[in-house]
């Protein structure tokens, strides 16, 4: 097969196993209109050896553009380092990611992170296939330095954001005329019908295992605007797939793959109560075999709407993670999560007792919400610890982004000093006293005393990917240290396998 267009990512961790939709959503369009695309998401496995026997074997008159998805691509800086110097020194094709990773970090900073495509690999890139290199995906927002980048190699792309209508324009135009206008610029117009008849397209290229996990996409966007959320089409409400389409997905998926797992990659699940029962009952009720997904899923709707907890559950969810992200009344007024700590506390308990080990549910939590003080986290903590609430937490530091530039902003990006915010060479400062690097110490501090212990959806998915089941992390026979061992063990064979049948 000569492709017309090449697609690569990959994770920051190599321990992540499944299959990051967005750019087998991109995939799957260009696909339906007739392009013959190919996918590697572990793509950072490769040497520029290894890169070059892509070019021998891909490369044709008929590659139009080659792309890669930011979205996972990050590393700690000294991890990426190492990463580096494999990459530039091997004789080899392939990184023997091994023996770097676990890695221990000796970064004073140690959030401090790199995006893997910077410029020195993306020209290299763009010079040796001696097409376009188009980049997307969520991290590409959040690198500084992505003027430089478009500024010194016209031949690199960068497409923010949603992308299929973009990419479909762009790939057009690059058959048309040879030439592509700044797709930085352009806007995403959301088609409603049109998103909710699109569906992912496999192919055998895929490399799909028997009965492996899978994205599933249902929804575009969030019916909400938090106040720390750097979205796409916050604010949209309804805009999920026609039930007959998910159906078929399911059904093809099944009867292709024997695949019963999915990841949900929507940004929220629950956002109405139309959508959870339409789905309910036109969708999951239907299959002729019981579906297991994780999602996100907003806690306050089931204070609202409490026949969601156990319609949830008949619906296939086997793990969620809710964004709670304060007990702080106050903060969490002030970003859109008002549902209170007394209601939180009560909901949560209520939706606990009702799963039991049917239904993994795990806690978001922010550090450095607008007037909440240091000493309200680890009230938390401690509640969390003495209550046992959920089934594990997540921390995560508040991230301002002070580039007015950027395409994604959030309500306290665009104004931080109307929620208390300041800023000064070492980050954000609160008038409340504290600041960003109390922030990050704590995320750290709690992140350490939970080590070993499964804290979101997201962790769920990786052990799931690597075939455990959900009986096995139900009952804690898997913990977050055998990411490490056996699910790293488990990583390297099966990146090893699918990048030799890729390039052989």
């Amino acid at each position: 097969m000569n492709p017309n267009i090449l697609l690569f990512t990959d994770t920051g961790d190599h321990t992540f196993l499944y299959r990051p939709g967005g750019v087998y959503k991109v995939a799957s369009i260009l696909r339906t209109l007739g392009y013959n695309v190919l996918v590697n998401h572990f793509s950072t496995g490769y040497t520029r050896k290894g890169w070059q026997e892509i070019v021998k074997k891909y490369v044709s008159k008929d590659l139009i553009w080659i792309g890669v998805s930011t979205t996972f691509l990050t590393y700690p800086i000294d991890m990426w380092k190492q990463w580096k110097e494999q990459f530039d020194n091997s004789e080899k094709k392939f990184i023997d990611i091994d023996r770097y990773i676990p890695f221990q970090l000796n970064s004073k900073d140690k959030n401090k992170e790199k995006i893997v495509f910077d410029k020195e690999i993306l020209e290299f890139l763009q010079q040796i296939f001696n097409v376009p290199v188009v980049v997307g995906g969520s991290q590409l927002t959040r690198n500084e330095n992505i003027n430089e980048l478009y500024s010194l190699n016209k031949k690199i792309i960068f497409v923010p954001g949603y992308g299929e209508d973009i990419l479909q324009n762009l790939t057009e135009s690059l058959i048309n005329t040879g030439t592509w206008t700044d797709t930085r610029k352009n806007v995403y117009q959301f088609d409603r019908e049109k998103f909710r008849r699109q569906t992912y397209i496999w192919t055998k290229e895929d490399l799909i295992e028997p009965e492996e996990n899978l994205p599933l996409e249902i929804n575009r966007g969030c019916a909400f605007k938090c106040g720390y959320c750097t979205y796409d089409h916050i604010g949209q409400r309804n805009h999920y797939k026609f039930p007959t389409t998910l159906y078929d997905e399911i059904i093809r998926n099944y009867n292709n793959y024997g695949t019963y797992s999915y990841s949900m990659l929507d940004d929220l699940y629950n956002d109405s109560n139309e959508k959870v029962y339409d789905l309910y009952e036109n969708v999951f009720k239907k299959l002729p075999f019981k579906i297991e997904w994780s999602a996100y899923v907003r806690l306050d709707l089931f204070w609202r709407y409490p026949e969601q907890i156990e319609l949830l559950q008949q619906s296939g969810l086997k793990a969620c993670s809710f964004g709670i992200e304060t007990l702080n009344d106050r903060a969490g007024k002030l970003v859109g999560k008002g549902l209170g700590k007394d209601k939180i506390l009560s909901t949560l308990k209520k939706t606990m007792s009702t799963w039991k080990d049917d239904v993994l549910g795990y806690g978001l939590w922010i550090a450095g919400l607008p007037y909440e003080p240091i000493d309200s986290w680890h009230d938390t903590v401690k509640l969390q610890k003495k209550e046992n609430i959920t089934r594990g937490d997540a921390w995560n530091w508040l991230w301002i982004n002070r580039n007015k530039n950027n395409m994604h902003l959030s309500a306290i990006d665009l104004s931080p000093e109307k929620y208390g915010y300041s800023f000064d060479e070492f980050g954000w400062k609160h008038e409340m006293g504290y600041n960003e690097k109390n922030s990050k110490d704590f995320c750290d501090y709690y992140k350490n005393l939970n080590q070993g212990k499964i804290n979101s959806h997201f962790a769920y998915d990786i052990f799931r990917s690597a075939g455990f089941t959900h009986h096995d992390l139900a009952t804690n026979k898997v913990n977050w240290s055998m990411r490490e061992t056996v699910v790293l063990e488990k990583s390297i064979k099966k990146r090893n396998s699918f990048n030799q049948k890729f390039i052989t």
